[in-house]
């Protein structure tokens, strides 16, 4: 059994979550693919797919959409997990995640899980900084990343 874990990470939170996960599939063969650096991948011959995104203004990253959008028939025939890392609460987070991910996707996916996220300013560039100190009124780097959910995430994946 082969997994590839798809994701998408500016500033590390996602990165982060998805080598937590990695760490714990007990697949034999599990490869991590940033689609900031890798822009287009083969999938055929991973069992299952694992994609991972975070929420930056509002949205998803446009290459993970642009992903999902290319490859969805070959996506519903792999076994799939989806994974979320954003700030937001109930229920403003599940309607990020919903956003994010199509439904036919959503409802083809073993596993589903909205991880938490962090603000890491010291990742961030000035304009950056600047937006999320107002918006969010955060002085300090916070992280609310729940490790309780990505393991929940990875023994579902491991138990379908």
């Amino acid at each position: 059994m082969a997994t590839a874990i798809l994701y998408r990470s500016k500033h590390g939170t996602t990165l982060k979550a998805a080598q937590l996960i990695q760490a714990k599939l007990h697949d034999k063969i599990i490869d991590l693919y940033n689609l900031r650096h890798h822009r287009s991948l083969d999938i055929e011959s991973y069992d299952t797919i694992i994609i991972g995104g975070s929420i930056h203004s509002g949205k998803l990253q446009s290459d993970l959409k642009r992903l999902m959008a290319k490859k969805q028939n070959e996506l519903l025939s792999k076994k799939l997990g989806l994974f979320l890392c954003c700030m937001e609460e109930q229920p403003k987070s599940q309607h990020q995640f919903n956003q994010a991910f199509p439904e036919i996707l959503r409802n083809h996916a073993v596993c589903k899980s909205i991880m938490g996220g962090e603000f890491l300013l010291e990742e961030m560039n000035f304009a950056e900084k600047f937006l999320i100190k107002k918006a969010a009124g955060v002085t300090n780097s916070i992280s609310k990343l729940k490790l309780e959910e990505i393991e929940y995430f990875a023994a579902k994946v491991n138990a379908s």
